[in-house]
């Protein structure tokens, strides 16, 4: 939830769309991920730091500039196009 109220503001980091906390995971409307920003499977990190709250709607945010487009690996946040 910290990551979720404090840093993200209840918003996308992405494209900055309002997120519903009762729709983590699963929802049509404001439905969104804590994803991890370097993936688990290169260092296991479930720091407030390395997550990031992501739609899972647009497929500009969570499926495409969190998993590198295609569902390839986590691309750093600097490396996200989210027009």
């Amino acid at each position: 939830m910290d990551r979720f109220k404090n840093f993200a503001h209840g918003k996308c980091e992405c494209c900055k769309k309002q997120l519903v906390w009762d729709n983590r995971d699963f929802g049509d409307k404001g439905a969104w991920h804590a994803h991890h920003v370097v993936p688990r499977k290169v260092k296991t990190d479930d720091s407030i730091l390395n997550m990031a709250i992501l739609c899972i709607n647009d497929p500009n945010c969570h499926l495409n500039q969190g998993h590198g487009g295609n569902y390839q690996d986590a691309q750093p946040r600097w490396m996200w196009d989210c027009n």
